[in-house]
Formats: C-alpha cells, sequence, structure tokens
C-alpha cells in the first residue's frame, strides 16, 4: 500500500539515503526476484524493500562492484531494523551465497501464519483473506534477468512488499493472542542460520525422471548419456537443464535415438537455439548407446 510509484535505486548514494530512512522506521518489508527459471546460475535480480509507505527497487545489475551494494547489505544485516519477509529462506540463502550477507532481524509471515494454522500460507491468500486484494501472479515465472524489466513486472514485484507490513502487525497480533511469540522467534532464527550447499549434479539423477521405469536396456543408457549431456550444455550456455531439454523431449530422444543430423532436426521438442551449437555433441552421446 505505497503511496506512489516504486523508486528504482541503482546508485550507492541512493542506497544511503533508503538506509537512512529504514534506521528511522525500524522496520522494513523485504523480498527478492531471482532468475533461477531461466538461468543455470541462478542469480539475484532484484531486491524490493517497503519503508513505511514508499517502495524501492534496487536492480544490483545497475552496480559494477559488489562493494556499491554496501550500504543495502549493512541494512540487511542490522539487527536492530525488522525485515518483514515472506518464506524467506530463498532470500537468507541467496543473501548469503551471492552477497555474502545476512538477513537478520527477520519475521517471516509464512511461517507466522503457519503457527497461527492459518487456513493458506501463500502470500496472495493472505492478502486476499485479511485485506480483500487479490495479488496479482502472472509473473511469477518471469525472467528478472531481462533488462529493460517492463513496466508491469516492477508493478508487481512492488506489490509483492506493499501488504508486508501491515500483515505483520495483524500476524503480530495473532502471536501475542496466542503466546507464541517465544516460538515465533525461534523459528525465524533457524532461518537466519541456513546456509546455502553448492549445486552438485547427480548423474544417476535420470532413473528418477518419469518414465525412465517403461525403457528398455538401450533407451535407458541413452538417456543416462543425454542427461549428462543436458547437464553439461546448460552450464555452458548458462540455461536451466529443462529449457535444454525438457523430460518429455529427454525421453523421446532416448527411445528414437536419431542418427543423423536431420533425424535429430526432425525430433520434436527441441529448441530452435539448441541444434546449431550443439547437434554433434548430442549426435555423438546417440551413437554411444548400444544398439
Amino acid at each position: 500500500m505505497s503511496e506512489k510509484l516504486p523508486r528504482i535505486i541503482g546508485r550507492t548514494e541512493e542506497l544511503e539515503e533508503l538506509r537512512s530512512r529504514a534506521q528511522q522506521a525500524g522496520i522494513v518489508g523485504f523480498d527478492t526476484e531471482s532468475n533461477g527459471f531461466y538461468a543455470y546460475h541462478e542469480r539475484l535480480c532484484l531486491l524490493q524493500l517497503q519503508v513505511e509507505q514508499s517502495t524501492f527497487l534496487v536492480d544490483p545489475q545497475a552496480f559494477a562492484e559488489p562493494e556499491g551494494l554496501q550500504p543495502l547489505l549493512h541494512l540487511l544485516a542490522d539487527p536492530r531494523i525488522v525485515k518483514i519477509s515472506h518464506g524467506a529462506e530463498f532470500d537468507v540463502l541467496a543473501l548469503k551465497r551471492e552477497l555474502a550477507t545476512s538477513l537478520r532481524g527477520l519475521f517471516d509471515t509464512m511461517r507466522t501464519a503457519s503457527l497461527l494454522k492459518e487456513p493458506g500460507l501463500s502470500l496472495d491468500k493472505l492478502v486476499l483473506r485479511h485485506f480483500g486484494v487479490r495479488l496479482d501472479k502472472s509473473y511469477q515465472r518471469f525472467d528478472w534477468g531481462r533488462r529493460p524489466l517492463p513496466p508491469k513486472a516492477l508493478e508487481y514485484a512492488a506489490r509483492d512488499v506493499q501488504y508486508l507490513l501491515p500483515l505483520h502487525q495483524l500476524l503480530g497480533r495473532g502471536l501475542e493472542e496466542k503466546k507464541l511469540i517465544s516460538r515465533a522467534t525461534i523459528e525465524f532464527a533457524k532461518v537466519e542460520r541456513m546456509t546455502p550447499k553448492p549445486r552438485v549434479f547427480d548423474p544417476t539423477g535420470y532413473r528418477r525422471l518419469r518414465g525412465w521405469a517403461q525403457l528398455d536396456g538401450p533407451s535407458r543408457e541413452a538417456l543416462g548419456r543425454l542427461f549428462f549431456v543436458r547437464e553439461e550444455i546448460a552450464r555452458r550456455a548458462d540455461v536451466a537443464p529443462f529449457r535444454v531439454l525438457n523430460t518429455e523431449t529427454l525421453l523421446r530422444l532416448a527411445q528414437l535415438r536419431p542418427a543423423t543430423p536431420r533425424e535429430l532436426a526432425a525430433t520434436h521438442g527441441l529448441p530452435g537455439w539448441l541444434l546449431p551449437r550443439y547437434e554433434a555433441q548430442l549426435l555423438a552421446a546417440l551413437a554411444r548407446t548400444i544398439a
């Protein structure tokens, strides 16, 4: 519930002003957006903060050096400033992994709603139930790594933090009434202590794909090789693996096992950008399969 359009921040001086306002208020709403649905190497693409009636959108890509974000990092790590976040696990892990900072002073509205046994825990359900507002979720799968970000996407990102402060007040009263503040504090501290784990590729993961059990021996071997090649391509191209080859296409290739460029090109489900760069790699993997 902002009084004006969100303010996009891309300079250190602006972050200093934001930090000063947050210190005066003592409480902020906080959220992040990433491009994990599109990129192999997931990155933080946008950080949203709500300070009283003002919404700030911080674009980390606008900062040439990580040092330029220091005022924001100090704000997030300051336990004296309460951070209202909904389902903060991802935010905590991303901040530690990419910016080497912690999120302290957390109040997680999703964990609070769970303690209070709310019938729905998602932010849109809580906002609809308590404020009668239906949040637009059409940008949930948006590629936040794009630049420039379209106005509608920025509006969506802003709305995700604009109800966190009133939601904190409402749920906070519920914790007091049910004498659950101590328990909630313990839950919030658990989230703050979470640590990111490195991404590890499991070369046997193809055996857990739906449809693997129905394949014959040669098709299973082909699937295993394709699964490995997909991971290599995704890493090199910085694309989410399923955007290289989804499960349906993996299974189709494993069963058909095309042996020529023409046969490979005729296989349904291959993205247009794949073959010009990786045709030989895919065919080589299929050629080593038992006949």
